[in-house]
């Protein structure tokens, strides 16, 4: 065989093992997940960014979401960050700077959200670097998650002395029902 067989052959087969071993690789990946979460108009809500299984000893991350529907007041450490922790809810940056590695899975931080605009709203976030005490990167999945807000719709009743019908109430999270009875008394002028 002549030798540009024989490289040819050998570039294949470096090439066969490297595609294997980046999806085996990427298969195993951490993942950092945004939590799906309800909120009513006009109140807060607080959306968990977790991660699997996973050793690391610092992370760059930023929030990203529509600003018209959601504002982000605060961001809370979670039990998964140890270290030093940086926060800015006004940019949606979030960080952290360890000189040792840590393992496990769990609450890397909460965002806190004050819910402006009915509608399903996501929450990306945004993988700036995830790396090892010894500045190896590592590369993460993300799984971006959702605020589903909804606008409190009043009950109006025109009432009447007597015993009101039964009526049906449902919860719009639970998708609980409910059945009412009212009893409203007669006033005498």
């Amino acid at each position: 065989m002549n030798m540009k067989k024989i490289v040819s052959i050998l570039t294949v087969a470096v090439l066969l093992v490297a595609c294997m071993s980046v999806s085996v690789f990427a298969a195993n990946a951490p993942v950092v997940t945004a939590e799906e979460v309800n909120a009513e108009m006009g109140k807060t809500v607080e959306v968990k960014v977790s991660i699997s299984e996973a050793t690391f000893a610092s992370y760059g991350l930023k929030l990203t979401y529509d600003t018209d529907a959601l504002t982000l007041v605060e961001i809370k450490q979670g039990e998964r960050s140890q270290g030093m922790f940086s926060a800015k809810a006004e940019s949606g940056k979030v960080g952290l700077v360890n000189t040792a590695d840590t393992t496990g899975a769990g609450v890397l931080f909460t965002a806190v959200f004050e819910a402006k605009a009915p509608g399903k709203h996501e929450v990306k976030v945004e993988v700036d670097s995830f790396a090892k005490a010894d500045t190896s990167i590592l590369e993460v999945e993300v799984d971006n998650g959702f605020v589903n807000v909804v606008q409190p719709v009043p009950f109006v009743y025109d009432i009447e002395p007597g015993v009101l019908p039964p009526c049906v109430q449902y919860n719009l999270f639970t998708v609980e029902k409910k059945e009412l009875c009212a009893v409203v008394p007669y006033v005498y002028y």
